[in-house]
This record gives C-alpha cells, sequence and structure tokens, in this order.
C-alpha cells in the first residue's frame, strides 16, 4: 500500500494529542490529564525507537514499556471517573494483573515479539472497559458528561478492538509477507485516526464546563 515513510508520518500524528495535552494541561479534568501524560510520553518514545531504527538498533524495548505504561495510564482515566469503590477496586486489580503478566510473558517468553499474547489481553480489557462506560452513560447519564468523554471512549474502543483484529489475523490467519505488510499499513491508519480523534477528544474535555482551572 504505501512504503515506510508514510508509516512513519502515520505516527508522528502523536504529536496532536500530545501538544493540545500539554498546552491545556492545567485546563484538562484529572482523568483526561492521565491521557496527556500518555501521550506525551509516547512521543518521547516514538522518537526514541525511530533513532533507534535509523541506527539499525533494537527498538523493542520501546513497544514492551509503552504497552505497559499505556495499561497504567489509561486504566486511571477509567477509575477516576468512577465513584463506586468497588468498581475502582476491580479495575485496579485487573490493570495491576494485566501489567505483571505482560512484563512477565515479555521477560520469560520472547522480548523481540510485540504481536503477542498481552496485546490481545489488553485490547480485550480496554475495548470491555469501553463498552462498559458506554453502558454506564446510557442508563445513568451523569450531568456533567461532554462530547470529550464520548470521543475518548469511542476511540479507545475503536483502536483497541482494531488492534485485537491485527492480533488475530496477523497471528492466525495471515502468514505471507505481502498482506502481513498491507495488515500493518492499515494498523498505522487506525493509530493516526485514533490520535486525531483523541486530540479533539481532549481539546473538547478541557473547555468542558466542569474543566479544573
Amino acid at each position: 500500500m504505501f512504503g515506510l515513510n508514510i508509516s512513519i508520518y502515520l505516527t508522528a500524528i502523536i504529536i496532536f494529542p500530545c501538544v493540545i495535552g500539554f498546552i491545556r494541561f492545567r485546563n484538562l479534568p484529572l482523568c483526561y490529564k492521565f491521557l496527556a501524560i500518555l501521550f506525551i510520553i509516547g512521543l518521547f518514545n516514538e522518537t526514541w525507537m525511530y533513532i533507534f531504527a535509523l541506527n539499525k538498533k533494537n527498538n523493542l524495548l520501546g513497544f514492551h514499556f509503552y504497552r505497559n505504561l499505556e495499561i497504567i495510564l489509561m486504566s486511571l482515566f477509567f477509575i477516576y471517573q468512577l465513584t463506586s469503590s468497588k468498581e475502582k477496586r476491580i479495575i485496579l486489580i485487573a490493570f495491576i494483573g494485566l501489567s505483571t503478566f505482560s512484563i512477565g510473558y515479555s521477560v520469560l517468553g520472547d522480548i523481540q515479539q510485540f504481536n503477542s499474547l498481552p496485546v490481545a489481553l489488553e485490547a480485550v480489557y480496554f475495548s470491555t472497559l469501553s463498552c462498559y462506560f458506554f453502558y454506564k452513560k446510557a442508563v445513568d447519564p451523569q450531568p456533567d458528561s461532554h462530547e470529550g468523554f464520548y470521543i475518548v471512549n469511542g476511540t479507545i474502543l475503536f483502536y483497541f478492538a482494531s488492534n485485537f483484529l491485527f492480533f488475530a489475523f496477523s497471528n492466525h490467519f495471515i502468514k505471507d509477507r505481502e498482506n502481513l505488510l498491507v495488515m500493518s499499513n492499515v494498523h498505522s491508519i487506525v493509530l493516526a485516526i485514533s490520535n486525531l480523534s483523541y486530540a479533539v477528544g481532549l481539546w473538547i474535555a478541557s473547555k468542558s464546563s466542569y474543566s479544573v482551572a
């Protein structure tokens, strides 16, 4: 479909939620600040990985680092929107268990493989959380709900559901190199769309009536 340069440009779109998160950080509700931190660190991580790739050095450690950071900070995004201590405790236990399993799998398994079982479990975990929060909003709408939440939560569902499909197809259905490259290109497009959506969601959240001044 397209070459490495286009894929790099699509990945670089992470700069949009990163910049908005940095500029509007003070005005973001607390739960969105965790996402802003994730994107800012993500930009530095992508830059580090790109430099390593240019120098023909192994950069897969960056994938493992960012995946575990993503599990922690994105889980906190959900936790800090909850009022039930029971629900908070369940998500806390879930993300600690998932993160521990992910680290253990990388260390004891094959650290050279990033599209592995922890990727699928993370995708199922966040897709489930996203659906649950949509359900909560549907049955009990909150007066402070705004478009930013629906955009961000919808993007989380879109991105991680796509990740699960990418994992399933690339590991179990597609074996030839050409079709794997097509899947990789599609994943780059999904990532770019997701980062643009996150940027819009962060901007709206920073402008919402209950933002922290």
